[in-house]
């Protein structure tokens, strides 16, 4: 691996990256400006987006250990790691991956943050198999209105979405199947549940969705002319601890 700097193109000054496969003549390259910005050039230069490798496993055991990887950013790196019983073998890399280390105390999730040369961060979650999960709330995320029709309640299975140490569950029967010939859950005019005021961007939507629209699947019970699918509305929130 070749590490230069190109002077000038245009106006940028540009880092960059080559891997050289000299026998197939294959050159592979990474490029990222000061600003650590991948602009698009000739050649394909890009700069990869800095974020925790989302094929890192979810979970631990105590007494163990388990790879962390991050994607893409500039190294070297520096590693930090918080809770219950949690180490990491090194504090600082030049390469993207390192050992999480849960010891015969660890309990709960691990939160791992990960710096890159140029500042930016990423966090990812390990859950320990020593904890259970603890109800932090009950909610309802927007209803709607508009141009799709709805049956209340027919929502045939929970949901359940599981997020580093969070967790959420929407439960069956308490949602609603949309259809209609021109029924688009984009194009509906969401409101907050009982003819409320119409949502907004200063609506908080229980997470994961980022609109009510994106907490629907194929759960209806009813067979009905081009549905669309269940939008769920109550969700229960859990966060995972030490027992």
């Amino acid at each position: 691996m070749l590490k230069v700097k190109i002077p000038k193109i245009g106006l940028t000054i540009l880092t960059c990256v080559f891997c050289l496969h000299l026998s197939g003549i294959t050159v592979a390259y990474e490029c990222w400006d000061r600003e650590g910005v991948g602009p698009t050039f000739p050649g394909n230069l890009k700069y990869l987006k800095f974020q925790y490798d989302p094929n890192n496993p979810d979970v631990i055991d105590r007494n163990s250990s388990v790879k962390i990887s991050v994607i893409g950013g500039i190294p070297s790196y520096i590693w930090q790691v918080s809770g219950t019983g949690f180490i990491l073998s090194e504090g600082a890399t030049k390469g993207l991956t390192n050992t999480l280390i849960a010891n015969d105390t660890a309990c709960g999730s691990a939160t791992i943050t990960i710096t890159d040369k140029r500042g930016d961060s990423c966090t990812g979650y390990v859950r320990c198999t020593a904890g259970s999960w603890a109800k932090k709330e009950t909610g309802y995320a927007c209803g709607f209105v508009g141009s799709c029709f709805f049956h209340q309640y027919n929502c045939a299975t929970a949901k359940v979405v599981i997020n580093g140490y969070k967790k959420w569950e929407f439960p069956a029967n308490n949602g609603y199947c949309a259809y209609g010939e021109t029924c688009d859950l984009n194009s509906v005019d969401w409101d907050l549940g009982g003819g409320g005021s119409a949502c907004s961007s200063s609506v908080t939507y229980p997470p994961p969705c980022g609109s009510p629209k994106d907490c629907h699947d194929g759960s209806c019970v009813e067979i009905l002319t081009d549905e669309v699918g269940c939008v769920h509305r109550k969700y229960v929130y859990y966060e995972w601890e030490c027992p």
